[in-house]
C-alpha cells in the first residue's frame, strides 16, 4: 500500500503507486492496494475528462486533481531520472541552532530571485553568506559524520 489512512507512507514511492493505482481505477481495473484517496481521486479526475468531453468548464478541484495527479505524477512515475538519495539524514550540532536561519535565508533569496527583486547572478552572494553564517561549519559535521 501506497499510503495508509492516516500515515504509513513509502516516501519513496507513495507518489508513484498512487498514479498508477489512480491510472487504473480510469482504466476500469480495480487495484488491490487502491485506498479510498485514490479512488476518491479517480473519480474526481473522471469528472475532469467528462466535463472536456462534453465541451463544458471542468470544476476547480477536478481540474487540480487531473493535472496534478495524471500529468504532473505521471512524469515522476513514466520518465526516467537519476535518482539521488541523501547520504545523511541526522542533524548536527550547528544544524540544531542554525539550521531555520540559514532555511529562511534561502528561502527568500529564492523569492527574490524569482519576483525578479534580484538578479540570478546574487545567488553566488548567498552561497558566501550561507557559508559564513553557519554553512560552512555545518559541510564540515555532516562531512565527518559520513566519512564515520
Amino acid at each position: 500500500v501506497a499510503c495508509g489512512f492516516l500515515g504509513n507512507c513509502d516516501f519513496n514511492n507513495a507518489l508513484v503507486l498512487a498514479y498508477e493505482n489512480i491510472r487504473d481505477i480510469l482504466d476500469g481495473k480495480s487495484p488491490e492496494d487502491a485506498t479510498a484517496y485514490e479512488y476518491g481521486v479517480a473519480a474526481s479526475c473522471q469528472k475532469y475528462v467528462d466535463a472536456i468531453d462534453a465541451g463544458q468548464l471542468p470544476d476547480k478541484t477536478d481540474w487540480t486533481n487531473y493535472y496534478g495527479r495524471m500529468i504532473g505524477t505521471r512524469l515522476a512515475a513514466e520518465v526516467p531520472y537519476n535518482k539521488i538519495s541523501p547520504v545523511f539524514y541526522s542533524s548536527t550540532d550547528t544544524m540544531k541552532l542554525r539550521w531555520g536561519s540559514l532555511q529562511k535565508m534561502e528561502s527568500e533569496m529564492l523569492l527574490r530571485i524569482v519576483m525578479n527583486e534580484d538578479p540570478i547572478d546574487s545567488f553566488d552572494s548567498f552561497v558566501e553568506e550561507w557559508y559564513a553564517s553557519g554553512g560552512d561549519t555545518i559541510t564540515e559535521e555532516v562531512s565527518a559524520e559520513v566519512a564515520k
